[in-house]
């Protein structure tokens, strides 16, 4: 039993276990490795460019190597905003942009800088981040938040907004 699981793009996965222990394996060889129980409740994985893990758990943000597990300065410049979505998809240089749900706010993390992003009256906070169906042809990144899901595409230096549903009146 597992209380966590995430794939990886490289063929990797990451689990969790009831009694806390994270283990990292890759599905193209029969080696696994196990980083304990150190790092509290995982919420979200990505992987960056460069191949590290990129952890949010319900003590911090933590980047994960080959042989290193240690705080990401990501956490500091969150402000103390708790994490509890994150996600790395390519972003429109052709770069890693890792997106990140905090308990007060959305963020993008693009090129060391970090951005708190405002979607124009959609609710940011907490939310759970999804990444694919495009609009107007550009990949979107798709954010469900209060009752609303809404997609986010990122352009050279601006992110819109796109409205999608509002289930606040549904019953679903």
């Amino acid at each position: 039993r597992f209380d966590f699981i995430a794939t990886l793009p490289n063929d990797g996965i990451v689990t969790q276990t009831p009694e806390g222990d994270v283990l990292v394996f890759s599905r193209s060889a029969t080696a696994s490795r196990s980083l304990g129980r150190e790092l509290g409740a995982l919420r979200a994985v990505a992987i960056l460019e460069w191949g590290e893990l990129l952890f949010a758990t319900d003590q911090g943000v933590y980047l994960v190597g080959d042989d290193t597990v240690r705080p990401s300065p990501l956490a500091e410049a969150l402000g103390g905003d708790i994490v509890t979505d994150l996600m790395s998809v390519p972003g429109p240089t052709g770069r890693y942009d890792v997106w990140i749900a905090g308990e007060r706010g959305l963020y993008l993390w693009r090129e060391g800088e970090l951005f708190t992003l405002r979607p124009g009256g959609l609710p940011p906070a907490a939310a759970r981040l999804s990444f694919g169906a495009p609009i107007d042809g550009r990949p979107a990144v798709w954010v469900a938040s209060g009752s609303w899901v809404y997609g986010l595409v990122s352009m050279d230096e601006t992110v819109r907004a796109h409205p999608a549903l509002n289930l606040e009146d549904r019953q679903v």
